[in-house]
């Protein structure tokens, strides 16, 4: 398997690969002392995001002088052209808040994520898991 980009590989013993975590430091405190979201890309600026994007076709003004077969394939380049909207740049601002809070919850480090994991399993096992999430979704606490 050929793995080619700017990430760090290692194949895992079932003979799978898998990406080798890049931890980096957030100007926020609260991400920093949790490994999940360390893991995570860095936050970007608006900006960046619209430049990662952001896909313009191909075009040359010589082709405009081409053959009508050849550029009806010149205009399907457009299918893949890509100017994201400002509503597009504000739901990706939301989606990266949602999933670095979602994060917080579910820190490796403390010993509370330990203790729910395991209640979880303990209930998975007593097949009263559905119940639980019940509980736990209504804000009522055993």
């Amino acid at each position: 398997m050929e793995i080619q980009n700017e990430w760090s590989w290692v194949k895992i013993p079932d003979g799978e690969w898998a990406a080798v975590a890049q931890y980096t430091d957030h100007k926020l405190p609260e991400y920093n002392s949790n490994p999940m979201i360390q893991a995570l890309p860095p936050i970007l600026s608006r900006e960046k995001f619209v430049e990662y994007v952001t896909r313009l076709p191909h075009f040359s003004h010589e082709e405009r002088e081409l053959e009508a077969p050849y550029r009806f394939h010149c205009i399907e380049r457009l299918s893949r052209y890509f100017d994201p909207l400002n509503k597009t740049v504000d739901l990706q601002q939301v989606v990266c808040v949602l999933i670095m809070q979602g994060y917080l919850g579910r820190n490796l480090l403390r010993p509370e994520y330990a203790l729910r994991s395991r209640q979880k399993g303990v209930w998975e096992k007593e097949g009263s898991f559905g119940i639980a999430c019940l509980i736990i979704g209504s804000g009522i606490f055993l």
